[in-house]
């Protein structure tokens, strides 16, 4: 399906209110290799029911296309209710050229981008694994295994030149704020949640989708 005018989103919009959210989730398990969520427990799911029962944690953005396009998730986009009191749901798999490709129902849709544009709230949720499961939060001060593996990756990335370390000390914060600020992220030097969605995503060793 291929959506050229503002009239023909709005319809569409209508047509999946009532069911977006569920199928944004059903869209997020598939991208991610999940497998649905069980018939019985269809009532229970939402965000929340990802993290505790397939690991996959959610982080809510609140901004534009150009700084979900940093991130390279995909990410569900939430749209105003239209004629229905409840909001839509979509998943935004692909941005190709004047186009936006959503899935949703294992259908892809794509929509112009400026249609989009007009009609999104501006936020979005992308789902992301903390695969070391480590710590909210790394800063200056921190110590153990999660800083040696901090230190060898940012080496890895080309913005630490020197020894592993099992101590966040000054230099490897300088190497953290020069990864930040290559990634338009606030470079203060804090390895929270931002930083390590796009830390894992940049290390290629991991397996993530990425928002085509």
């Amino acid at each position: 399906l291929v959506i050229r005018t503002k009239q023909e989103f709005a319809n569409f919009l209508m047509q999946i209110a009532d069911e977006s959210k569920l199928n944004s989730i059903a869209a997020v398990l598939d991208i991610w290799g999940f497998p649905p969520p069980p018939t019985d427990e269809l009532g229970k799911v939402n965000f929340t029911w990802l993290k505790e029962n397939r690991g996959l944690s959610f982080f809510r953005i609140d901004s534009d296309l150009e700084r979900l396009k940093i991130f390279n998730y995909p990410a569900v986009l939430l749209f105003p209710p239209i004629l229905s009191p409840n909001p839509s749901f979509l998943l935004l798999v692909e941005e190709q050229n004047d186009y936006l490709t959503f899935v949703s129902k294992e259908k892809r849709t794509r929509v112009l981008k400026e249609i989009v544009k007009e009609a999104w709230t501006g936020r979005a949720y992308i789902f992301w694994k903390n695969f070391e499961g480590f710590d909210e939060t790394m800063k200056k001060g921190a110590r153990g295994f999660e800083v040696i593996w901090l230190s060898k990756k940012m080496k890895e990335l080309g913005f630490y030149d020197h020894e592993a370390t099992k101590v966040f000390n000054e230099n490897l914060k300088k190497a953290v704020i020069k990864f930040q600020k290559e990634n338009k992220l606030k470079s203060d030097g804090v390895v929270g949640k931002e930083t390590k969605i796009i830390l894992y995503n940049k290390l290629g060793i991991y397996k993530t989708p990425h928002l085509g």
